[in-house]
């Protein structure tokens, strides 16, 4: 039987992380969006569905990079949701990008239970999951400061909460 630890609530800040590919269509004469294309996107997809899970294939040890070639680590590491910060320029965009991001993690949860994940923890998870969007143009010094106050107070917030439960 795996020993399982429950670890706090991680804060990450991803930056870039709208993730916006804008291609021109003749046909239709329009610029279109694609939302599955740029790392700081794809990395706020890795982190949601790594961490959602106790145990993600991925997340193991590689026997390649490692030497340790056991198939299941003896102990499972949960987190008690997470909060997520998207650090974009473009509000707008980001904006859409958090919205098409959650749509495209409940599709993943839905998968992870077909697969036989923890129902119960999937759900907490994702209760617990908190994905914000923050004006950040790191070109701007007085954004990056900017930036810094807003995560202080999101963070002053979250920590506050998370004292009174």
């Amino acid at each position: 039987m795996r020993e399982t630890t429950i670890l706090p609530r991680p804060i990450v800040i991803v930056t870039g992380a709208n993730g916006c590919v804008y291609i021109y269509c003749k046909k239709v004469e329009r610029f279109l969006i694609s939302f599955d294309r740029g790392v700081g996107y794809g990395i706020c997809q890795r982190l949601l569905v790594q961490l959602c899970q106790a145990t993600p294939s991925d997340g193991r040890p590689q026997a390649f990079a490692s030497g340790i070639t056991t198939g299941e680590p003896t102990r499972s590491i949960r987190y008690n949701g997470v909060t997520l910060i998207m650090a974009c320029r473009n509000m707008k965009r980001a904006d859409a990008a958090r919205k098409k991001l959650l749509e495209w993690f409940d599709e993943e949860l839905k998968r992870l239970r077909r697969e036989g994940e923890d129902e119960a923890y999937l759900r907490s998870f994702r209760k617990e999951c908190n994905v914000q969007i923050a004006e950040l143009d790191l070109a701007n010094f007085a954004s990056v400061l900017e930036f810094s106050a807003t995560v202080y107070q999101m963070y002053a917030a979250s920590s506050h909460s998370l004292a009174s439960e």
